[in-house]
């Protein structure tokens, strides 16, 4: 399959899109150790509210053999998480890593099946398999793939069945609207090239101990990326082990290595960039990053948020570079509203991290609309004439001339109105003026 399909794997297109067209790269990381947190909703919790308090969009689960998959109770687990994920948190995509494609056709295609919800479904396919490190090789994939597979125990072994598995991950992510998504190192040119060809995501390994000469050690893999042609998403993968960039992390934000490859490439020079599509960065993993929130959002109201119609409030949200308000889509830092409802406002800040305040309900108490007044008849009459002047249905009534009934019988000239009491809102009819003609002189 070449690397623009005929057949294109909708969902993971979409959700793409929503990520582009609201202004935000893709900020990912890998969350492991599933079996020690999921079914915890203060673990889950815990991990969400730093994804969201750090701008992170996207989650990449590892060690999937925590789960069992032939347990209901786990599986349900797992699809709580990523709707919660989803739909309470910001976050647009999740994957799952996988060493070989049988993983993915047992395990994760028949759990998206079993899901009434896309909600709860992987929409990333993420293939971890280094087959440019000895160690690896000798260590972990030797006797667990390669020598079942007939490949030698060795780099050119391990590249063989690695690029058979992608291509077979590749294809099954197509079938089923996933995305396919590869971690690379250092692989040549050529191995490079076919990847390319194959993938729909790169994560490209930058795993240095600070952003000083992270563009340089990138650059020569992007360039080999771009002899392909066209255009390749590709995302920085950092990593924040202590043997990384870890420790620099505690005085630097998380955001400013992509920040710095980013600028960088926006500067080259060379053509080749014109085929990199730099999506965002990665990092490795959740447990290693400093769990500082580094976006705030909170709304401040001009005076009380229980009003009467006709009245209105000023939310005012904290300091940042973006605000998204719901509802109504507003972008400005506040909103002036007269309408009831529940508001919330998604912050950005100076490092690009944004979150969701917690909402301010807006509530307006009793109708407070102002009163009709009907009267009986003429409102001119002669001398022992008289009028009914009546308001219509409210709670209670104070009439300008001192009654408190919903009628009065009005015999004498004057201006009178009514205001008519709901609870605490209040609302005075327009005026209605009455005249009570003097007696006329007695003829001669």
């Amino acid at each position: 399959m070449q690397k623009i399909k005929i057949q294109l794997f909708l969902m993971s297109a979409l959700l793409l899109f929503t990520i582009t067209t609201s202004g935000q790269n893709v900020r990912g990381f890998y969350l492991t150790e599933l079996g020690d947190w999921l079914g915890s909703s203060t673990k889950e919790n815990d991990i969400l509210k730093y994804a969201q308090g750090n701008g992170f969009n996207y989650i990449l689960l590892y060690d999937l053999g925590d789960i069992n998959w032939s347990s209901s109770t786990e599986k349900n687990q797992l699809g709580a998480f990523i709707k919660k994920a989803r739909t309470e948190y910001g976050i647009v995509q999740i994957g799952g890593v996988v060493e070989y494609s049988g993983y993915v056709a047992q395990n994760l295609i028949p759990y998206n099946k079993s899901r009434s919800s896309s909600l709860e479904k992987f929409d990333v396919i993420n293939l971890e398999f280094e087959f440019w490190v000895s160690s690896s090789i000798s260590s972990s994939y030797c006797s667990k793939f390669l020598k079942a597979a007939g490949y030698s125990c060795d780099k050119a072994g391990a590249w063989k069945f690695a690029w058979r598995e992608l291509k077979l991950i590749d294809d099954l992510c197509a079938a089923n609207s996933m995305m396919s998504e590869v971690y690379l190192g250092w692989p040549d040119l050529s191995q490079m090239q076919q990847i390319v060809s194959r993938a729909d995501r790169i994560l490209l390994s930058a795993y240095r101990p600070n952003d000083g000469d992270i563009y340089t050690y990138s650059r020569q893999r992007m360039k080999d990326i771009a002899t392909v042609g066209g255009s390749t998403k590709v995302m920085t993968l950092l990593s924040a082990q202590s043997s990384y960039m870890g420790p620099w992390l505690t005085t630097h934000p998380q955001t400013r290595p992509y920040q710095t490859i980013s600028s960088a490439l926006e500067a080259e020079t060379s053509s080749f960039k014109q085929n990199i599509d730099l999506q965002g960065y990665h990092w490795f993993t959740y447990k290693y990053l400093p769990k500082t929130i580094i976006a705030t959002a909170s709304i401040t109201a001009s005076g009380p948020l229980t009003f009467c119609p006709g009245g209105s409030v000023t939310l005012t949200a904290n300091a940042g570079t973006a605000f998204l308000w719901s509802p109504g889509g507003e972008t400005t830092q506040s909103i002036t509203t007269s309408d009831a409802g529940s508001y919330t406002v998604r912050v950005t800040n100076t490092n690009g991290a944004s979150i969701v305040s917690s909402p301010k309900i807006v509530s307006n108490s009793g109708t407070g609309a102002i009163p009709l007044v009907s009267a009986s008849g003429p409102t001119s009459f002669c001398p022992g004439g008289s009028v009914t002047l009546t308001a219509n249905s409210a709670n209670s009534y104070l009439w300008s001339s001192g009654e408190t009934t919903q009628s009065i019988n009005v015999i004498n000239s004057g201006t009178y109105t009514v205001t008519a009491i709901n609870g605490t809102c209040t609302g005075t009819s327009v005026p209605v003026v009455i005249n009570a003609a003097s007696a006329p002189a007695i003829p001669i």
